[in-house]
């Protein structure tokens, strides 16, 4: 009787909202899982799930024992996790959600260098717009740029990231190119609506001189390749993180501005659970990826 695979299964299917998909998780067929969720709630003597043709629903006995198996694979996953790093071999699964522009630029080739380099190590990895919940959806970590919100995660400092004021150059050349942040007011703004309106910004030297400056966005968008291309193609100037415009940058297409001030500041952080115990495997995943940003043009900014 195989009681620690139930509970894997169980908790895999509530993580995976459903019996089909946590069959794909598993690697096994949809009627193997059923089968032995029936079994596992027989045993118990109790029903963990309502189940219908849509959605599976937990009980309260369902809850306490989700809460309760992840705890006890996490412990476990853990315990493997420190074994076998302690014989120089990393193995098991990392559950990791990531921006998407940002995660396909710098995590997807940390993600492939790591399980080069450590075979026995499988990541899955979420590339996604979408704000993930790593309790309830079983991410291992989250790697994530800008403000934290949520305080029952634990937060890693993985780099400053750096903002650049810019626009076409065909646009600076028609309208001007702004000598300090107050200017700003006098042009049509591209602004990213996953911030505020009030654009803080800083400058370095003596005396230090700090301020905002307030913009009304003429285009909105939460997405900065967008506002990226709306720059481009010279419909106005954007404030963006310097990992989506460098290349624009570098390529002539757009034209940094403003560039001895700090605007609002940002940072990359990895996020993950406050779990008891934290994984080798997850640990050195973090330490390989602030390696590669450290390496990265720019070392320690992005």
């Amino acid at each position: 009787m195989d009681r620690f695979g139930d509970i894997e299964i169980f908790v895999t299917i509530v993580d995976a909202g459903s019996i089909s998909r946590a069959a794909e998780r598993l690697d096994m067929g949809k009627s193997a899982v059923s089968r032995r969720l029936s079994s596992l709630e027989a045993r118990l003597g109790v029903q963990l799930l309502n189940r219908t043709t849509r959605s599976l629903d937990l009980t309260d006995e369902g809850r306490e024992f989700y809460q309760s198996g992840r705890t006890v694979l996490t412990d476990v996953k853990n315990l493997e996790g420190s074994v076998s790093a302690g014989g120089e071999t990393l193995k098991g699964r990392i559950r990791i959600a990531a921006p998407l522009f940002f995660g396909l630029e710098y995590i997807r080739p940390v993600a492939i260098k790591f399980m080069t380099a450590h075979r026995e190590v499988r990541i899955d990895i979420e590339f996604s717009t979408r704000h993930v919940d790593l309790l309830d959806e079983g991410f291992d970590l989250a790697v994530r740029v800008g403000e934290l919100s949520d305080s029952s995660l634990m937060a890693r400092k993985i780099a400053p990231v750096q903002q650049f004021v810019c626009a076409s150059p065909d646009y600076w050349r028609t309208h001007g190119r702004p000598r300090t942040p107050q200017e700003l007011t006098g042009y049509t703004y591209l602004r990213y609506s996953g911030s505020a309106d009030t654009t803080r910004w800083m400058k370095a030297g003596e005396p230090k001189q700090d301020g905002k400056v307030n913009l009304a966005g003429w285009v909105n968008s939460n997405n900065g390749d967008f506002l990226c291309d709306a720059a481009i193609a010279g419909l106005g100037f954007a404030i963006l993180p310097s990992f989506i415009v460098e290349k624009a940058v570098a390529r002539g297409v757009l034209e940094r501005v403003l560039a001895g001030y700090d605007w609002a500041d940002m940072n990359l952080y990895v996020v993950y659970p406050q779990t008891r115990h934290f994984s080798n495997r997850t640990r050195a995943f973090i330490e390989c990826l602030m390696d590669h940003i450290a390496s990265s043009p720019g070392d320690e900014n992005l």
